[in-house]
């Protein structure tokens, strides 16, 4: 590897650190300042305040006149309460706890490209740093569905791989996220079925997205 090569991705990994830090402490600034500009950031927050609090593992919702997990199934919401209970439920902390599952998805395509070459671990690291879709995510402060690319990873990774018990457990994971992704498992299962070399984990994927439905 020649020095500027390696300069540059030490450069390109700065950067990623320096983006991420702004994000958080842009979100967490708006948050303290009653600035951010979608509701569901208050929607969740009473949420985690309500379960820490055991008031109701599915607590009532004012502004939307429902049941928090009514509106939409998922589940992963419950991974914030342990955090926000130890910190005593600051305004900023969701902003925080969302910018852990993107550091999770920078670590995770680091380490499982690390027998790649280093152009190509650069490039992965580009690609995550300049995708639009994860920027808009973080900028959507505290959407539980918004928090899943490291999931959609996994499973891509496994399938990938063609690792079954990895695939199966990914879709576990990602169905936590969000009940609407069970359409995408059960798609890929019909993928799966009609292929006979993959036909049983094609049978697992259909059973556990009729299971969910």
């Amino acid at each position: 590897m020649t020095n500027s090569f390696r300069n540059l991705k030490w450069l390109i990994c700065l950067l990623a650190v320096f983006l991420f830090i702004c994000l958080i402490l842009g979100n967490a600034k708006r948050a303290l300042n009653l600035e951010l500009p979608t509701y569901d950031y208050g929607i969740y927050n009473q949420a985690v305040f309500e379960i820490g609090h055991q008031i109701d593992v599915n607590p009532y919702m004012s502004v939307r006149d429902e049941h928090v997990f009514n509106d939409h199934f998922m589940p992963i919401l419950l991974s914030a309460v342990p955090g926000a209970m130890i910190l005593g439920y600051p305004q900023w902390y969701l902003t925080v706890f969302e910018a852990f599952w993107f550091i999770a998805l920078f670590i995770f395509v680091y380490a499982t490209t690390k027998n790649f070459p280093d152009y190509e671990r650069v490039m992965a690291l580009i690609f995550i740093l300049f995708c639009k879709g994860i920027w808009v995510a973080m900028h959507f402060s505290a959407h539980p569905g918004s928090w899943s690319p490291i999931a959609w990873f996994l499973l891509v990774y496994y399938m990938i791989k063609k690792v079954d018990v990895g695939i199966a457990l990914s879709a576990l994971f990602l169905l936590l996220f969000r009940e609407s992704y069970v359409f995408c498992i059960l798609s890929l299962s019909v993928f799966y079925i009609l292929r006979p070399r993959f036909r049983k984990i094609g049978f697992v994927l259909l059973s556990i997205s009729l299971t969910y439905m």
